[in-house]
């Protein structure tokens, strides 16, 4: 089967990482998917990451960089 995942613009895809949300939710589906045997397919901004073989469509749009000073600090629990 075929599944498109749809990740919101603004924040980068992590399957694995220090925030949560709905980025994070969409890379962990997008892992478990996968090893299901699933094609999986994300829409998702630039900079994310995805597990090995699932399918990425960059989409544009505004979105936060985690190289800018600071960025990560207000994320620290």
């Amino acid at each position: 089967m075929k599944i498109l995942l749809i990740a919101p613009t603004i924040y980068p895809v992590l399957a694995s990482g220090r925030y949560g949300g709905i980025e994070r939710l969409v890379g962990l589906m997008a892992m478990q998917l996968n090893r299901m045997g699933q094609h999986v397919v994300v829409a998702c901004c630039e900079g994310s990451r995805l597990p090995q073989g699932v399918e990425r469509i960059e989409t544009q749009g505004p979105r936060v960089n985690f190289s800018e000073p600071g960025i990560l600090a207000c994320m620290e629990i």
